[in-house]
């Protein structure tokens, strides 16, 4: 149902309340960076811990790798820069020439460009 102009709110908090996040924060004493890196280096650390130890399988894997990307940064997300700030230029040369035919037949089988080579025959 659409609003309507001049209509009572229905539900929700009441204006200026606190939502559960600020009340959680406030609870735990974090209104400040200074208290959150000290929940994260201490109590934080602590329950994080505790709470990976009781994930098994999938679960746990998830958490890890989610986790990971913090002590270690994804590649895409690490900046190289080259000599004055320049951009770094990356390229690779494969010389399929080279490769065996069961090579080349894992690479296509490996690739989304398999459909181009459907007619290929090695």
């Amino acid at each position: 149902m659409p609003f309507l102009k001049g209509k009572p709110k229905i539900g929700g908090r009441t204006k200026q309340s606190k939502n559960k996040a600020t009340i959680l924060k406030e609870k735990v004493g974090l209104n400040n960076w200074d208290g959150l890196t000290s929940y994260i280096e201490t109590d934080g650390a602590a329950k994080l811990i505790r709470e990976m130890k009781k994930l098994k399988g999938k679960d746990y894997v998830t958490a890890f790798g989610g986790l990971a990307e913090f002590v270690k940064p994804k590649l895409a997300r690490t900046v190289l820069s080259g000599p004055n700030d320049n951009p770094v230029k990356i390229s690779s040369v494969i010389d399929y020439s080279k490769l065996s035919d069961a090579a080349l037949q894992e690479i296509i089988n490996a690739t989304s460009i398999k459909s181009s080579f459907r007619e290929l025959t090695i």
